[in-house]
């Protein structure tokens, strides 16, 4: 078929020149809305009334709430008297930190929270404006976090089951995302601009949906284009118009599999 061309694993002729490449495209694709939320510094794996001491009390309101911003959210966790210094993942809270609630009991209060105000009076966490609607809340969604002396540099995943998400009512639930990186495989192809080409199916045999990628020009440079995963061996790319002549790209897509 004119326009569509299909090939198998072949040779990179240019690798990536700096990590920061792959940096810019994940700015690149977080301007496009994908998976990844704003890094927390820390996450809360057990609930935070057992965290903040004994005989601390902490409540959930729904009602609304205007931030320091003038931005009106809902959904807020207070405390009453901390008798000693609140902390998560053995770091002390501190006014502006970024959690991840991932331990209560009641799964609807778990999500991203900031710290509005904390003292010897209690804490206020209100949640952030970027995890608070069904706009923004989606299973698959991963919240790496920055700190902790168990936690730090890890990746948690979104898991809200086969439901709508309703602020308030729908069950979240976090699972900490593990990769052994003695079991990702990378697989790089080229994809070669002829002035024709609109589609480029690829085949290969990860035998997984679960693949990342990333793709660069000549320079080395990271570029944006539609990816659909067709299924566990076989992807599609759609520049959206033809590549000109010697307007060469390469792909690099990693998966993680099962050990032999």
């Amino acid at each position: 078929m004119a326009g569509i061309k299909s090939f198998s694993q072949i040779n990179m002729k240019v690798a990536p020149k700096q990590d920061t490449h792959l940096v810019r495209l994940r700015d690149m694709v977080d301007l496009v809305n994908t998976l990844e939320a704003e890094p927390v510094r820390v996450v809360a794996t057990d609930s935070l009334t057992n965290l903040a001491g004994s005989g601390v009390t902490v409540t959930y309101d729904s009602g609304p709430f205007t931030n320091a911003s003038n931005q009106v959210g809902s959904g807020r966790l207070i405390s009453d008297i901390l008798s000693t210094p609140f902390e998560v993942d053995g770091l002390t809270i501190e006014l502006g930190n970024r959690i991840l609630v991932a331990g209560e009991v009641n799964e609807t209060h778990n999500g991203i929270y900031v710290v509005a105000a904390i003292d010897g009076s209690g804490f206020v966490l209100e949640r952030t404006f970027d995890f608070n609607d069904a706009l923004n809340i989606r299973n698959g969604l991963v919240v790496p976090v920055l700190a902790g002396d168990t936690y730090a540099d890890t990746r948690w995943e979104t898991v809200l089951g086969d439901t709508f998400f309703v602020l308030h009512e729908t069950e979240v639930e976090f699972s900490r995302i593990i990769v052994d990186i003695t079991r990702v495989v990378e697989m790089t192809f080229d994809i070669e601009g002829d002035d024709t080409t609109m589609i480029y199916n690829i085949t290969h045999d990860l035998d997984s949906m679960n693949v990342t990628h990333e793709i660069y020009d000549d320079e080395g440079d990271t570029v944006l284009i539609e990816f659909r995963r067709v299924s566990a061996n076989a992807l599609r790319l759609s520049p959206g118009a033809p590549l000109g002549i010697g307007n060469d790209l390469v792909l690099v897509i990693r998966a993680e599999v099962s050990p032999d």
